[in-house]
């Protein structure tokens, strides 16, 4: 709704607000697991698949919630144009298709 709402900026605002809870409440592996058993369940409520970047923003913010460190990086390329929004953290990459991700250009780092 954000994106809808106020575009890439106010997204961006928000995620840079919402900080790593203080006290981890399991591993990042174990949040990792809950955040992507949540999204599963909330997507199957939706008439279309979710885009990248709104995937990203919702795993980024349920991790910090949990306590793990997590960021949102966005990728793009011209020829032949082609763009891509994965999340982050300590040892762990989501939804980085190497496929998809190979070659583009950084836009959009650490946020």
């Amino acid at each position: 709704m954000l994106l809808l709402l106020g575009g890439l900026r106010l997204l961006r605002w928000f995620i840079t607000r919402c900080p790593v809870a203080s006290a981890r409440r399991c591993s990042a592996t174990d949040a990792l697991a809950h955040v992507n058993r949540a999204f599963a369940s909330a997507v199957r409520f939706r008439i279309r698949p979710p885009k990248c970047l709104q995937q990203a923003a919702v795993t980024t913010i349920l991790l910090r919630i949990l306590g793990v460190s997590a960021n949102i990086v966005i990728g793009f390329r011209e020829v032949p144009m082609a763009g891509h929004a994965w999340v982050e953290g300590e040892d762990f990459a989501v939804g980085k298709d190497t496929f998809i991700s190979h070659n583009l250009l950084i836009i959009a780092d650490r946020w």
